[in-house]
């Protein structure tokens, strides 16, 4: 595989960018709006219950994709080491496991078919692209891929999921799957596994936990790392020193036979470490700190936008995924999730828009979908910078390759800013229909 050529050097200098969500209004939801909902989802596939704008997070699905990407340099990391051996198996499995880091027991609103999501980091030398690429009502079934790509790895993936209310928590089954490709021919792949979340604001407090084993498997050569979640009591903690619902604990085996060191050991929301063969300890991933709080002396306003981000355990990474920074407009196909009026007044604490914007976008997508479904008896848009492999069936279960691929062109259209042929998915009403 050949190396990209060098882009970040046409986005150099890096925008500033905000370090805080815009002010917003504050508005809790109440108990008997919780119970309300709750009480909907008991043996359903809650993935289609609705949710009021307020209990989501003012992010949606997609954009929740491009938070996996936060630590990249793990990835440039790992490039340095050699093809096929241990020290770039553990840096990918920290990788790997800083995925959850992004975990929070609050929604995201879910995406429109066809939207996109970018994130372009040229001071990383690291671009990502994401887009729903099957979305049926009929089957409740919705598909998002990915793509990634750094100054000397590629990363592909995609997720299909599932969520479940089992009375006393939500079960998450993202069926995931990430395949990892360096320059050099190496070849990673990894799924994640069960997220289980307890009821949001119905004891007061919300949290999340992680169930079963995620093995990154090298592929070709046997060599394999698995991270097993620890499931602790309700009441422990890192401080206390004792087994907490957030411990992992791995080890690396070689054609199923399991090495005694590495040892890999830490919590998926804080740090992991390994144990190495020399007896040395090395830190492997460290989650990056908090976004500092604002001064108490500013304006209600300001703590109120605090207030939300806290709650909404929002690191800034990912406070920035909404943001339009200067020039930015200009780049973005009208697919883009920054277009989303509904998610902008989500992030002002402007409910009522947001509610009315969610309902004004999922109405004209159904739309979308039965007169697309008239003409070609398909019960699904098809995605436009995605397409399924050759000999692909999506009732069989994944493999270890992802089965949408990326089909190239995004970059090169926002580079000349040309879209012929994309719809304005988030036009205003009068104008939805209008193609560039």
């Amino acid at each position: 595989m050949d190396p990209p050529a060098a882009w970040w050097e046409a986005e150099l200098p890096a925008p500033e960018r905000r370090t805080a969500l815009p002010h917003a209004k504050l508005k809790l939801p109440s108990a008997q709006e919780t119970w309300n909902i709750v009480k909907h989802m008991v043996s359903s596939n809650s993935m289609d219950v609705p949710i009021p704008v307020h209990m989501c997070m003012p992010i949606d699905e997609l954009q929740r994709r491009a938070e996996e990407m936060e630590y990249s340099e793990l990835l440039d990391k790992a490039a340095e080491e050699a093809k096929g051996s241990t020290e770039r198996l553990l840096l990918v499995a920290a990788f790997a496991l800083s995925a959850f880091q992004s975990a929070r027991p609050m929604r995201a609103s879910l995406p429109i078919m066809g939207e996109t999501v970018e994130v372009v980091l040229p001071e990383k030398k690291m671009r990502f692209l994401t887009e729903t690429v099957y979305l049926n009502q009929k089957s409740n079934k919705v598909i998002n891929a990915w793509v990634a790509e750094g100054e000397r790895w590629m990363l592909e993936g995609e997720d299909e999921p599932a969520l479940k209310f089992r009375g006393t928590s939500l079960e998450l089954h993202m069926n995931w799957l990430d395949r990892l490709t360096f320059f050099d021919g190496d070849a990673y792949s990894w799924k994640k596994m069960t997220t289980g979340a307890a009821v949001i604001h119905v004891v007061g407090k919300s949290s999340i936990t992680f169930k079963g084993t995620v093995v990154v498997e090298q592929v070709g050569n046997g060599l394999s790392a698995h991270l097993a979640f620890k499931e602790g009591g309700m009441f422990c903690s890192m401080a206390s020193r004792k087994p907490s619902k957030h411990e992992v604990l791995g080890h690396i085996e070689k054609d199923g036979v399991r090495l005694q060191r590495p040892v890999i050991r830490g919590y998926w929301d804080a740090e992991l470490v390994a144990e190495l063969a020399d007896g040395s300890q090395k830190t492997l991933f460290r989650i990056n700190p908090p976004p500092a709080e604002p001064d108490r002396v500013r304006p209600v306003t300001h703590l109120k936008a605090a207030f939300v981000q806290r709650r909404c355990n929002l690191p800034l990474f990912s406070v920035r995924l909404n943001e339009m920074t200067p020039g930015l407009e200009a780049k973005l196909p009208p697919t883009d999730v920054r277009r989303r009026w509904d998610l902008r007044a989500l992030e002002r604490g402007d409910y009522a828009q947001a509610a009315a914007g969610k309902e004004i976008l999922e109405r004209r997508w159904q739309q979308r979908e039965r007169e697309h479904c008239e003409r070609t008896g398909d019960t699904s848009l098809p995605p436009r910078w995605f397409q399924l492999r050759e000999g692909t069936d999506l009732t069989r279960p994944q493999g270890t390759t992802p089965r949408f691929r990326y089909t190239g062109g995004y970059w090169e259209a926002r580079a000349a800013r040309k879209w012929q042929g994309i719809e304005h998915i988030f036009a205003p009403e009068d104008a939805s229909r209008y193609l560039l």
